[in-house]
């Protein structure tokens, strides 16, 4: 029988302990690294939150609780994804709050773990898969998802009694109209009223819910809560203060987000002396013999020295090739003055336009908001380089005579040049 030494026992133990601590370690097969416990990520099943696939209605907000705790690795970072894209971070909110950042960062007492309350903005039509992340500092993750489906159910119904049409309206008078609109799926939101296409934002003196002593706060305006389910009511719109025909749009939106809508046209004038209507020529004063000025009462060329023109053509550029000489602009001559008319600017209405004028008094009103002219060699105003919708305005002996470009044809192999102008006076 075979001895066995104190030592060969010794070195048992010692290989029973080696064995033993790396148990205790184990090897992850995948990565050749040490198994690590990644964090945990659930969504609360409570009232008042979205918990699994759900339908919402379009560009409605939805709830979801979330709760998270870390594994061996503290938090480090929250994502929220739409269809594996972080959704912007303005379209939700983490209990009540602006999130700020997505991915957000997970900091102080959250990173061993946390409850969020989300508010999430939902897209506007289909399903879509909203995944929640969190990631520990490690790079571990954990997540789930949900899917969302909008349903815009069925929109308002508007409709605007009368014939659509409103003509003859004194400028900056009330208009009242019959409004009907009959709720959709969802109850009625808000009011919007806009004119050519924009809202009028000079709300509180020019828009009315069914009356004059309920003027709009805003623009869209809340539907009063006893009208949600639907309404008979007249809606009073002030007129714009220039002569023309504006389009009027009345909005109904639902909590949804449905829009319906209608239009009609408003059509403004204003009292006093209907203007004279005439096309004139004005030809490069270069050109043809007793052309180069305009009379403007008539709109017949005369010479650009003639007593009866009211404006002239300055002529040609003599170190310029005949393609390119035109100098193309024009002067107020005999004691004419001229103003140069730029919508939105010096007081002039954004919306004014050539044929928005009907009578003598509003030419007269208007030469206070043309734009002042420099003047050529002789004292003259000049006007701008000439282009296609210029306008202006030329005052002599107490008329007034508005004008616009309607045409500028040149000719590059002669000084037959001319400008086509529409004349109101």
């Amino acid at each position: 029988m075979k001895k066995i030494s104190i030592f060969h026992v010794l070195g048992l133990v010692f290989l029973a302990m080696t064995f033993n601590a790396c148990v205790e370690d184990p090897i992850d097969p995948g990565t050749g690294g040490l198994f690590t416990t990644p964090p945990e990520l659930t969504i609360v099943d409570e009232a008042g939150f979205v918990a699994f696939d759900e339908t919402v209605s379009p560009n409605t907000d939805f709830n979801v609780k979330i709760t998270a705790t870390q594994g061996d690795s503290p938090l480090n970072a929250f994502y929220l994804q739409e269809d594996g894209i972080e959704v912007p971070s303005e379209r939700f909110l983490v209990d009540g709050q602006l999130s700020g950042a997505n991915p957000k960062l997970v900091v102080d007492a959250d990173k061993t773990g946390f409850t969020w309350e989300l508010t999430i903005r939902a897209h506007e039509t289909g399903t879509s898969n909203y995944r929640f992340i969190v990631e520990d500092e490690a790079g571990e993750t954990s997540s789930m998802s949900l899917n969302i489906s909008t349903d815009g159910g069925t929109p308002p119904l508007v409709e605007i009694g009368g014939s659509g049409s409103f003509p003859d309206v004194e400028p900056g008078a009330l208009v009242s109209i019959p409004l009907t609109v009959g709720a959709g799926t969802f109850n009625l939101a808000s009011i919007t009223v806009l004119e050519n296409g924009v809202p009028i934002d000079d709300f509180a003196n020019r828009l009315f819910y069914d009356d004059l002593n309920n003027a709009f706060t805003s623009n869209p305006y809340p539907i009063p809560a006893e009208d949600i389910n639907g309404l008979s009511r007249t809606i009073f719109i002030r007129a714009a203060a220039d002569a023309g025909t504006n389009t009027y749009t009345i909005q109904l939106a639902d909590d949804a987000g449905n829009i319906s809508e209608s239009s009609f046209d408003v059509m403004t004038g204003i009292a006093g002396t209907p203007t004279t209507l005439l096309e004139g020529v004005l030809f490069n004063a270069a050109g043809p013999a007793g052309t180069g000025g305009l009379d403007l009462d008539t709109g017949v060329g005369t010479g650009s020295s003639d007593a009866l023109a009211e404006i002239k053509d300055q002529g040609i550029d003599q170190s310029q090739s005949l393609d390119q000489n035109w100098i193309k602009k024009i002067s107020a001559i005999n004691g004419s003055s001229m103003v140069f008319l730029s919508p939105g600017n010096n007081g002039l209405s954004e919306n004014f336009t050539f044929s928005s004028v009907e009578v003598k008094e509003q030419i007269v009103d208007l030469f206070s908001a043309g734009i002042t002219l420099n003047t050529d060699n002789d004292g003259n105003p000049e006007s701008f380089f000439m282009e296609v919708g210029d306008t202006y305005i030329v005052q002599r002996d107490g008329t007034y005579y508005l004008f616009i470009v309607k045409q500028i044809n040149e000719t590059p192999d002669n000084n037959g040049d001319n400008y086509v102008f529409d004349i109101q006076f």
